[in-house]
């Protein structure tokens, strides 16, 4: 079983948290450090300037499917409807998930697990079932 992970990264010119799903990066991303090479589950790897979110299907759906299963925990049953209103055409549904990721991004849910310390960015650790930030991830 993969693990699922959120990060901010830069694209298109503004900072997003993205689910990775099965596109796997394991270290804080830096706007001078865009052109991150992140390796995959199946031992593949790809530049996240070559992230396809907004052009594939495949690697769209994952952040659809953790995007509606987390609007549900939330009981935001709006941002549901608004998402998976759009499902038929990529470019408004990548919208949709982009508005949605700027929505989560402003919540305040990046605080360690470990250290308690308020971040930027958190590492989420599937087999603890909590948020790390960098220092305290591994």
């Amino acid at each position: 079983m993969p693990r699922y992970k959120w990060y901010r990264i830069l694209f298109k010119g503004k900072y997003y948290q993205l689910y990775t799903g099965n596109h796997d990066c394991y270290e804080e991303i830096d706007v001078n450090d865009i052109e991150r090479l992140c390796k995959t589950d199946n031992g593949s790897s790809f530049l996240l300037t070559d992230a396809s979110y907004h052009t594939s299907w495949d690697w769209l759906m994952p952040v659809i499917e953790t995007i509606l299963d987390k609007a549900v925990e939330l009981d935001d049953l709006e941002r549901y409807s608004v998402v998976l209103d759009n499902i038929p055409y990529i470019e408004q549904t990548y919208d949709a998930v982009i508005e949605f990721i700027d929505w989560y991004n402003e919540q305040d849910r990046f605080i360690c697990a470990s250290c308690g310390s308020h971040v930027d960015m958190v590492f989420y650790d599937e087999e603890r079932d909590a948020d790390f930030c960098n220092d305290c991830k591994f």
